[in-house]
């Protein structure tokens, strides 16, 4: 399950991508459920799903008249890319972030 900081009010349009590929890998298919699960309307969804397919990072088939949608290799590198961006960047005392956004838009000590 996705879940936002508590001090994270919006998602950047990067994190929502990621969020999105990331429930296509954990086995949601179907739009739908894909929409649901990453906290999105459908136009930008359908958007998102389109960019990733012309990126290679997912590929789209047709199952009993619906699409449906599956991470590819590319899409799974990709995940695994972030996840290690996130890790070199998050301070070892905090253990792991659980979003690109909470890393970057940290607040510093002073």
């Amino acid at each position: 399950m996705l879940t936002l900081d508590v001090k994270t009010t919006k998602r950047s349009r990067f994190q929502i991508f990621v969020d999105v590929l990331r429930v296509i890998a954990e086995g949601e298919y179907k739009r739908t459920r894909i929409m649901y699960k990453s906290n999105l309307s459908w136009i930008p969804l359908v958007r998102i799903l389109d960019r990733m397919i012309e990126l290679g990072l997912i590929e789209e088939r047709k199952k009993e008249n619906r699409y449906c949608y599956f991470i590819t290799e590319k899409g799974k590198n990709f995940l695994k890319t972030v996840d290690s961006i996130k890790k070199a960047l998050t301070p070892s005392h905090l253990g792991y972030a659980s979003n690109i956004d909470s890393v970057l838009y940290m607040p510093h000590a002073r």
